[in-house]
């Protein structure tokens, strides 16, 4: 059953918020951004058809959590970018508490969205779905619903499914918590993307001699580097450490050297020492790997001792 619809409420926050975006110095030249609202996590970062997309988690309502939507940039050559219209909105029962993050894959022809619908319960509860979402003719998107309902021995806090083809096969990495509130990333694999079967957990608490991980793993993505893999995540909870400029870490990056099988051996390390940028998106390209990030504004307790916006400096832009 589909919601009301808050799309009159957005354009209107959108037209309200895009002048005075437009005439505020510190609004980004060369980052993107939106002109209103939270920005949170990039997504689906692809070219398809000789586009390049990159979607975002946004809520145009307010700088809170409560609405997550996907807004949605695209570009021919990643500098000059166009806002396309929002693809996802938290507009069915499966995904009423937010589209949370996922990727974006060329299936059946045509661009489609593998993501998070979030729902949480009146008693503290929740419980996440992995669905899809494909392009319509004109730029929108049509949601498919929920392809993988939430795995047994599992939280709610299932989410951002990382979607490849590799040999023929698709596969898909997801951050997890366990019903012991341990931090992992599981894999899965598909002949086509609606029907997932567990292959087991790839990297986490106690897994391949891991301990003491954190509570719960986050936008995981997997790739080849040379003869090997890669697992680059954001662990929740993982023991505090602190930067050279003191700065509490909330999240860092980690490396998990491994090849797309349960139980393969593993070596960690950290990769981003900072609280403020995280959940790492890349876009698969030979012979460059492109990637997107997610930094903190000016309202996160860090300030800007870790990043700033671009400035003019010397003739450049640093």
């Amino acid at each position: 059953m589909s919601l009301p619809s808050r799309l009159p409420a957005i354009l209107q926050a959108v037209m309200q918020g895009q002048p005075q975006a437009l005439a505020d110095s510190h609004y980004p030249q060369w980052h993107l951004a939106p002109v209103n609202g939270l920005l949170n996590d990039p997504n689906g970062f692809c070219q398809v058809a000789g586009r390049y997309h990159l979607f975002y988690q946004w809520n145009p309502l307010a700088c809170d959590h409560t609405y997550k939507c996907w807004g949605h940039w695209s570009s021919a050559d990643l500098l000059h970018w166009r806002h396309e219209p929002i693809a996802l909105m938290p507009d069915e029962e499966y995904d009423r508490n937010g589209c949370y993050s996922g990727s974006a894959v060329e299936f059946e022809g045509a661009l489609t969205l593998c993501y998070t619908g979030n729902v949480k319960f009146p008693d503290g509860g929740r419980t996440a779905w992995q669905c899809l979402a494909t392009e319509n003719a004109d730029g929108t998107f049509r949601k498919l619903g929920p392809v993988l309902p939430l795995p047994e021995g599992y939280t709610g806090h299932v989410r951002d499914p990382k979607v490849w083809r590799q040999d023929g096969r698709w596969y898909m990495v997801l951050g997890a918590q366990d019903v012991q509130q341990r931090g992992k990333v599981l894999l899965f694999t598909a002949s086509d993307l609606r029907e997932w079967r567990l292959v087991g957990e790839i990297a986490g608490h106690d897994v391949n001699g891991l301990a003491n991980a954190g509570y719960m793993w986050e936008c995981p993505d997997l790739f080849p580097l040379a003869d090997t893999h890669l697992l680059i995540c954001c662990p929740q909870g993982w023991p505090a450490k602190r930067s050279a400029f003191s700065i509490p870490i909330r999240r860092c990056g980690w490396q998990a050297a491994s090849t797309p099988n349960a139980g393969s051996s593993t070596t960690a390390r950290c990769t981003s020492w900072t609280a403020d940028l995280s959940s790492t998106r890349r876009r698969p390209c030979r012979p460059m790997m492109a990637a997107a990030c997610w930094s903190a504004g000016w309202a996160s307790p860090t300030g800007t001792r870790c990043i700033s916006p671009p400035a003019r400096r010397a003739g450049s832009i640093r």
